[in-house]
């Protein structure tokens, strides 16, 4: 793949009732270094002032949609890339609670330049709390990766991957089929760079710096519907899989590392997301216990890939009627090295 002239670069900022955030992230697109830059942000359906603010700010390089309905972020994000100029050959998409710092897209085109073929730039990325404040650096290892390495730092969780941060080539984003559209949003982030980065690699770029907000209402740190959540990994496996067939660019060997990279990655993450609804559930007290019940028969049940450790906290529920996660020396002993899951899974569900 040749290299693309460097022309405008896009940058689409999905909000929905986060106005303070959404000002700070529309500020910092605002303040890029570069000078080629088309904005679009998309609102879908604020009720908080969002809309007012965004129809507010008279920028030319700012174009404000509002949809008739929630699209969500799968579907504000395609909608949006649809309106952007046909000088738009770069685009990145701008969490409406995280922020760029100016330099991004300048460095990030820079090296664009440098590197003939690129396709998917990753930044570097600054975790920040509520308020702002720096907290520590994302993790990353250093240099480029390809697509299935990608996702083997994320399954051994060598990194924290994140939309905010990544700059593509709009005609590969074309040529994927845009942004994947699941049930929920789990694991739509890895699935996209996934997507990107079979076309080339994931080309790593320090000096372009983003930050990215933790804060209680991220919707990453929601705990959703766990059968939905589980639906959507099944989803997530059945599209990197196809991806990668569709390359033309994973066979063999690695074609088995995909195999077992997506089973390992969808079996982590489903466990962290059952745990993290039990240990809900066990901190209500009483009044969980129909819940709770529930939470177990799908523990056990053969339809969704779980670690031993659910497995086993199912079979004691289901002989002696106990809830061994409710021990804290239980839980503290899974993390012994004799016990301990290969693949990480009780963190997971923070990152994705």
């Amino acid at each position: 793949m040749r290299s693309m002239p460097v022309g405008k670069a896009g940058i689409l900022i999905p909000t929905f009732n986060r106005r303070k955030f959404f000002e700070v992230s529309l500020r910092s697109a605002l303040a890029q270094t570069y000078t080629g830059i088309e904005i679009i942000a998309v609102d879908n359906g604020s009720s908080d002032g969002t809309a007012e603010y965004g129809l507010s700010v008279a920028d030319p390089r700012l174009t404000f949609i509002q949809n008739e309905a929630n699209l969500g972020m799968a579907g504000s994000v395609n909608r949006g890339m649809s309106l952007f100029g046909p000088e738009v050959g770069w685009c990145t998409v701008l969490g409406d609670d995280d922020w760029l710092e100016p330099e991004f897209v300048s460095s990030c085109l820079a090296e664009g330049e440098r590197e003939p073929g690129a396709v998917v730039l990753d930044g570097s990325r600054e975790i920040v709390d509520a308020q702002g404040r720096r907290l520590r650096r994302a993790r990353r290892p250093g240099g480029d990766v390809t697509a299935l390495e990608f996702l083997e730092s994320r399954l051994r969780k060598r990194r924290e991957s994140f939309l905010t941060g990544v700059l593509f080539r709009r005609d590969a984003f074309s040529a994927i089929g845009g942004y994947p559209v699941f049930t929920t949003g789990l694991a739509s982030d890895d699935a996209f760079i996934f997507s990107l980065a079979l076309r080339n690699r994931l080309v790593a770029v320090d000096s372009a710096p983003a930050c990215i907000r933790f804060h209680g209402a991220a919707e990453s740190h929601l705990p959703g519907n766990l059968r939905q959540l589980l639906e959507t990994m099944d989803q997530f496996v059945a599209y990197c899989r196809a991806a990668g067939a569709a390359s033309g660019k994973i066979s063999g060997k690695d074609e088995e590392r995909l195999v077992h990279t997506l089973d390992a990655y969808r079996t982590a993450v489903n466990s962290g997301n059952w745990l993290r609804h039990l240990h809900a559930v066990l901190g209500r007290g009483r009044g969980g216990e129909v819940l709770m019940k529930s939470l177990y028969a799908l523990g056990e049940s053969p339809e969704f890939p779980f670690t031993r450790r659910i497995r086993f906290d199912a079979m004691v529920h289901r002989t002696f009627g106990l809830s061994p996660e409710k021990i804290l020396p239980y839980r503290a002993a899974w993390h012994l090295p004799g016990l301990r899951s290969p693949d990480p899974c009780s963190r997971w569900v923070r990152e994705i």
